[in-house]
């Protein structure tokens, strides 16, 4: 915000996301463009339970398909009777993120993507359940157009190996937690090591 203009050239007028930057080509056509990865891309994922007979994994929420539909197969969903539904995905790293972003369906039930928290983990709490989550984002309410990608930049920094979106509040039994993409953006911290001779 408190750039000079005239230095910010053609991207003085472009808005980008939260982990993008804006890049001005040889021919003056603006993008914006990632500049952190998205590191949930095709990882082991494990959920609370996974859709009856179907191909709605939890594995078809990393595949990096943010337009995907029911009958695609590349949407996920928890079961029916599913009081404490999850989703998690093993970053097979530490990482500290920064922004997760969860896609709807884009033919129907929107609202069935609500009242979710976010949460990362040290250790995978399917093997220590006592393991302490760090809250990444508490989104609260519905999400209302199919399709849409509700990007969540979290609100503290939190750092782990694991990352679980939870579903917080059931309205009855056929009130399925899905999705159909989750993206993470993070990196890897470096830590430097300091041998000093006594």
């Amino acid at each position: 915000m408190s750039w000079n203009k005239t230095a910010l050239g053609p991207c003085q007028t472009t808005l980008c996301g939260y982990t993008q930057r804006c890049r001005t080509q040889r021919n003056d056509i603006v993008q914006c463009e990632e500049f952190l990865p998205n590191i949930a891309k095709d990882k082991p994922t494990s959920a609370s339970s996974e859709y009856a007979g179907s191909m709605l994994l939890a594995s078809a929420a990393v595949d990096g398909d943010v337009t995907a539909t029911w009958s695609s197969g590349s949407c996920f969903s928890v079961d029916f009777g599913d009081f404490s539904p999850w989703w998690q995905v093993d970053l097979l790293d530490t990482y500290t993120v920064v922004e997760v972003r969860v896609t709807s369906r884009e033919d129907c039930c929107p609202e069935r993507l609500h009242d979710f928290a976010v949460d990362v983990y040290q250790g995978d709490p399917r093997v220590y359940p006592s393991a302490s989550p760090q809250l990444c984002y508490m989104y609260n309410g519905a999400v209302t157009e199919p399709g849409k990608t509700v990007a969540m930049q979290c609100i503290s920094q939190v750092t782990g190996h694991y990352l679980r979106l939870s579903g917080k509040k059931k309205n009855d039994r056929n009130d399925l937690l899905q999705f159909c993409e989750v993206q993470v953006f993070g990196f890897k911290l470096i830590y430097w090591y300091v041998c000093m001779a006594t």
